[in-house]
């Protein structure tokens, strides 16, 4: 049966639609305990700046995504962030499921989580959602607690190496790859045996505890196992090449570790 000019017309204004539709990706987000659908949530794609927001039964639908892959970033109040790679070749429609979990009431260590180290997890599963950086959560920490704080780091924490005192012993972080000549400030500036090189700076429960800029007087770093590793919730580990913008500046060319606690 030949096509009729009706069936011909509309075939043809539909498909500068779908052009203009692109990559589609589509799907639920429910809660991980009961498979509930999550209303609200954001469901995003960071690079491009895309967002929506997921109906009454939990779905959602994102269009007009250009080929390749995208990192995909689902999050809700009151649930831990959770990301995905999605890949698309042009025009393409993929559909991707979700199960958030809540947010954990009690932690290792911890007998009740406050509302400002619940905050503080939100924003730690967000930065992990995105897929930069290394980061060892409450779960890992609990397996870990037993360790040293430099022990842990050597064992867990890619991207840093560190580097012992010849005269106290005594660890300090440096990034793996940073300048070797140049401006190193030594760990200790009242030492003249000091090791030098490219500490890295140290966050603890958001405030900066420790950096240092070129060109600028030298701090005593901090020694690792001043840090106890059971009194610590949360990790995230940056290189100078993936620190979020929030940690970075001059005083990131050496790498950044952020350490959380469970301290009001």
């Amino acid at each position: 049966m030949r096509p009729t000019i009706a069936a011909l017309v509309t075939a043809l204004l539909a498909a500068p639609v779908a052009a203009q539709e692109g990559g589609v990706v589509s799907g639920r987000v429910t809660a991980a305990l009961d498979s509930t659908a999550v209303v609200g949530a954001e469901v995003l794609v960071p690079a491009l700046a895309r967002s929506v927001r997921t109906d009454s039964a939990g779905g959602f639908r994102l269009v007009g995504l250009p080929a390749g892959t995208h990192r995909l970033v689902v999050r809700r109040l009151g649930f831990l962030p959770s990301g995905l790679d999605v890949a698309l070749a042009a025009g393409d429609s993929a559909r991707r499921d979700v199960a958030l979990r809540g947010l954990p009431q009690r932690l290792p260590g911890v007998a009740v989580v406050d509302r400002v180290t619940l905050r503080r997890l939100e924003r730690f599963e967000e930065r992990r959602a995105m897929g930069q950086g290394h980061f060892l959560g409450p779960e890992e920490m609990e397996r870990e607690q037993h360790l040293p704080f430099s022990a842990l780091l050597r064992k867990r924490i890619p991207g840093f190496r560190l580097i012992l005192s010849p005269r106290t012993g005594r660890a300090y972080a440096a990034a793996s790859r940073g300048p070797a000549t140049g401006d190193l400030p030594p760990a200790d500036p009242f030492d003249p045996r000091s090791p030098r090189a490219c500490w890295a700076q140290i966050y603890v429960d958001g405030v900066r505890v420790y950096s240092h800029a070129p060109n600028t007087p030298a701090m005593p770093a901090p020694e690792l196992d001043s840090f106890t590793t059971r009194d610590i919730i949360a990790i995230e580990a940056y290189t100078a090449a993936n620190v979020p913008p929030e940690y970075g500046g001059p005083t990131a060319r050496c790498g950044t570790l952020v350490l959380w606690t469970g301290a009001r």
